[in-house]
């Protein structure tokens, strides 16, 4: 499946809804992740993950959501927390033994998922996706792009709303290794599962294969 070469950086889950929609439950870390700022992800790529998801950088945000404050990373969990009625303020429910627990299990799966994505860095076929919904986050692509490619020969492409140049499910390429793709769209912030699946398919389509032709006209002139 196209959505197989694919794996998402952000911003929201929109993309890990996008892969369920097409068929495919790949685990990736930053599948259900919220990144508010493209900066801190590269800053813990370029850092090599150090100081990620350490218990006690984690705050609740939301009801089953914590922020890494070691990385300023938004990531869902099982350590569920309530609204404090008189400060308004976020609170997890377990009591801090319970709590700990619960991250033990967590974090065994975050190491898994870190070693993962490290693997991910350095396969050919793979091309790593950004999105924000207010505005498409090219300035911060080529200092990813740069981070990512340290580990390998990464792909990236950048995911924005089409426009009278640039239609919805086409793609074009930006640099070596950097694309765009446009799609009608993007999900809702409150319903990140409202997805324009059609448009969503096309542009990862042609993305990919522009990817392959750039690797194919590389690879003819070594």
């Amino acid at each position: 499946m196209i959505i197989d070469h694919f794996e998402s950086l952000g911003d929201n889950c929109e993309f890990g809804f996008l892969q369920r929609a097409l068929g495919s439950e790949e685990g990736s870390l930053f599948r259900w992740a919220f990144v508010t700022d493209f900066s801190d992800l590269i800053n813990l790529i370029n850092n090599d993950f150090v100081d990620f998801y350490q218990f006690e950088n984690l705050v609740a945000t939301s009801e089953s959501m914590v922020l890494d404050r070691g990385t300023g990373l938004h990531f869902h969990t099982e350590m569920y927390s309530s609204r404090d009625p008189a400060s308004g303020l976020w609170k997890f429910n377990e009591t801090l033994a319970d709590r700990q627990k619960i991250y033990d299990s967590e974090i065994s799966k975050v190491r898994y998922l870190v070693e993962k994505f490290r693997r991910s860095m350095k396969a050919e076929d793979r091309i790593f996706v950004i999105k924000r919904n207010t505005s498409a986050p090219f300035d911060h692509a080529p200092p990813l792009l740069a981070a990512l490619s340290a580990h390998g020969n990464a792909k990236l492409l950048v995911v924005a709303e089409a426009d009278a140049q640039n239609p919805a499910g086409s793609a074009k390429v930006l640099a070596d290794n950097l694309c765009a793709g446009y799609i009608t769209r993007f999900a809702p912030r409150h319903a990140a599962d409202d997805i324009c699946i059609g448009s969503w398919t096309e542009a990862l389509e042609n993305a990919h294969a522009l990817c392959l032709q750039r690797n194919e006209a590389s690879e003819s002139l070594d």
